[in-house]
């Protein structure tokens, strides 16, 4: 299953409502919720992305709708990943980052430097590896202007690349193109992404070595493998940004590690444990850190834990606390909320 961090919609709701659209209206269509969007915390299915972004083009008549929502981000919507690049020693440790860890915030992309015939250049692809989902020149080009971005981040502010390769056929003129990313485009490209100087690469960055291994620590838990270490401790990283979508099947979460899947329940029982066990403990946990947040309302959790309406998550907590979610802010001073909160 390809995933993406809601992160990745910052800005779209208001593009799309200050161009004259209903973007509720398209999130829900894509089954994406509204209240998610924007939030680190949780993951939404990369195909539902890829389908937002296209019908707001059409929504709104703007063709240009993917670089325009760029604008409205920055690289920080990758969070410590960003961070992580930022603070390493050289650009190309940072481009080795970026690469490794792109899959702490979606697995629906893959980014990373190829040498180029000509040596003195490197390409810097970007390409979406969602190919079931045909139109998606909308989700490149917005993907393409955040790459921009962390070029810039990178290399300077005013940096411009050699050459933007676009994989579709111009969506307007040319010029706009040229305008937007500070070259000259290629379109109907084999792989999208920017045609950078080998030179560009080397210089050193303003590092600061606490804060890089720390953001590292952290992207490698966020990123974890079955193979590398606890299954069970890898299975929970993944299942709690994928609950709001509602819980993945056993199946699923065994093929996005490449397990069959008794290998994985195999693993699991060495380490005396299930999927069932670790999914409950997982939904236990977010419930305790979220009750404790008097901003988070009841259905919001109930939709957060993956749990079709509130009745579900009342039993739950009744049967992991031994109180009803109410009862359970009570006895934390949160009794000042409303019943549906």
């Amino acid at each position: 299953m390809k995933v993406v961090r809601a992160s990745a919609l910052t800005g779209y709701r208001e593009l799309v409502d200050h161009l004259g659209g209903d973007p509720d209206l398209l999130l829900r269509a894509a089954a994406i919720n509204p209240a998610c969007v924007g939030d680190r915390e949780v993951f939404i299915s990369g195909a539902a992305l890829i389908n937002v972004v296209e019908a707001a083009a059409d929504h709104t008549g703007r063709p240009d709708f993917g670089r325009l929502l760029s604008t409205k981000q920055t690289p920080e919507i990758l969070g410590p990943l960003a961070l992580a690049c930022r603070s390493a020693p050289t650009t190309e440790q940072a481009f080795t980052i970026l690469s490794r860890f792109m899959s702490a915030h979606t697995n629906a992309l893959d980014v990373g430097l190829i040498p180029h015939t000509a040596g003195e250049y490197l390409f810097f692809a970007v390409e979406i590896n969602l190919k079931s989902i045909a139109q998606q020149h909308q989700t490149m080009e917005l993907s393409l202007g955040i790459a921009l971005q962390t070029l810039r981040l990178l290399l300077g502010r005013n940096y411009c690349p050699r050459e933007v390769h676009i994989p579709h056929a111009p969506l307007a003129p040319e010029s706009a193109y040229r305008r937007f990313f500070g070259a000259p485009a290629v379109f109907n490209a084999a792989v999208g992404g920017f045609l950078i100087s080998a030179g560009d690469i080397e210089q050193p960055l303003s590092t600061d070595q606490l804060v890089h291994q720390t953001t590292l620590s952290y992207l490698t838990l966020t990123a974890p493998s079955p193979q590398a270490g606890s299954a069970a401790v890898a299975v929970a990283a993944l299942l709690g940004p994928l609950l709001p979508a509602g819980p993945p099947s056993f199946n699923l979460i065994a093929r996005h590690f490449g397990l069959h899947p008794k290998a994985l329940q195999r693993r699991l029982a060495a380490e005396s444990t299930s999927f069932a066990a670790i999914l409950d403990q997982v939904r236990r946990e977010i419930a305790q850190r979220r009750l404790a947040d008097p901003n988070v309302t009841l259905i919001h959790l109930s939709h957060q834990l993956g749990y079709a309406d509130q009745s579900v998550l009342t039993r739950a907590c009744q049967r992991w606390f031994g109180m009803t979610p109410s009862e359970y802010r009570k006895t934390a001073g949160l009794d000042h909320l409303s019943p549906t909160s």
